[in-house]
């Protein structure tokens, strides 16, 4: 007996967004549009990716996509969820959808003020 599970909505700020390196994971899912978080984060630059941590000042440029199952569980697992990256949802223009972020670590690192990944990169 295979379990239905609906669709997800997934808002993604990194590397997963269009024609950056981690996008072919979303490639068969469907695209929603843009849209920016609350001020409530910092967007820090780990080196080819990013990671936000809750408690900031800096609203995240996101995509928002409807995802399968089997894509939730491919970005689970990029991710490192729950390891190294947690995730909640979030309000967006689209409907709640979860995003990946940081947390319980300090980071000594570079901070992205704009929001924007597609900026710094």
């Amino acid at each position: 007996m295979s379990l239905n599970i609906e669709p997800q909505l997934v808002a993604v700020y990194g590397s997963l967004r269009e024609g950056l390196h981690n996008h072919r994971l979303l490639e068969d899912s469907d695209y929603l549009g843009l849209d920016w978080t609350d001020p409530d984060y910092t967007m820090l630059s780990l080196g080819s990716f990013p990671g936000i941590v809750e408690g900031g000042e800096t609203a995240i440029k996101i995509e928002v996509y409807q995802v399968n199952q089997d894509t939730f569980t491919n970005l689970d697992r990029l991710e490192g969820y729950p390891n190294f990256y947690n995730r909640k949802k979030i309000e967006t223009k689209f409907g709640d959808a979860w995003i990946y972020f940081l947390e319980g670590r300090e980071y000594s690192t570079t901070y992205v003020p704009s929001g924007d990944w597609k900026e710094a990169v």
